[in-house]
């Protein structure tokens, strides 16, 4: 059942993807406005690295407040790995829209810098994480 569930979720990320690029209308007033369509996959991708980081710390907190239960520490660790690709994936689309609207993919305006930073925090907790060596401590 996973296996379908994966190949049917990949099928419709392609489906989604083109039809964002194939019937979404051009967006007036960007100098571009047929390469703006990139924005209805930029929004969603940041909504759901919010989504995931949230639950990433709902779960993290229950981990810690709640009995060290080594689900919730899981399920903690796998919602921070979609977080930090969701991030990651805003960052790309992000620069591409930058790059054909503004002509620069980055230019360090507060949301590009808060996101480099979540981009190395993300990266800083992944470090950590593999550097426990007890299986004890390490958790999932």
């Amino acid at each position: 059942m996973a296996t379908i569930a994966k190949i049917v979720l990949g099928i419709l990320t392609g489906v989604f993807t083109a039809l964002a690029f194939l019937y979404l209308k051009p967006a007036e007033g960007f100098p571009r406005p047929e390469l703006a369509r990139i924005v209805a996959l930029h929004l969603p991708n940041a909504m759901a690295a919010i989504v995931a980081a949230f639950v990433a710390a709902i779960f993290g907190w229950k981990y810690l407040a709640r009995g060290r239960n080594p689900l919730d520490d899981a399920k903690s660790k796998i919602a921070a790995v979609l977080a930090a690709i969701f991030c990651g994936l805003t960052t790309v689309t992000g620069m591409v829209f930058a790059q054909y609207q503004w002509g620069a993919p980055w230019n360090w305006d507060p949301k590009q810098t808060c996101i480099f930073l979540l981009l190395l925090i993300y990266a800083a907790y992944f470090v950590l994480r593999a550097g426990i060596e007890d299986p004890e401590k390490k958790g999932a």
